[in-house]
């Protein structure tokens, strides 16, 4: 049990840096959670952008699975 109170704080965390993340790469969309800290940004599509998201994401997705495999 202890085990788990000490994952918890890095999980939290994580998904705050996850969340912060996410609001930033997609401001519409964290405008739509009522997030607005980032409305003087706008969406990247390009090839190069994505292809750095998808980079990030994948790092997200190890840190992740590194907490689930605790």
């Amino acid at each position: 049990m202890n085990r788990r109170i000490q994952s918890a704080e890095p999980l939290t965390h994580l998904v705050e840096e996850y969340l912060s993340y996410l609001y930033e790469m997609y401001p519409t969309d964290a405008a739509f959670d009522g997030i607005h800290i980032n409305d003087d940004l706008l969406e990247n599509p390009s090839a190069v952008a994505l292809e750095a998201q998808g980079r990030e994401l994948g790092g997200f997705r190890r840190r992740f699975e590194a907490i689930g495999s605790e």
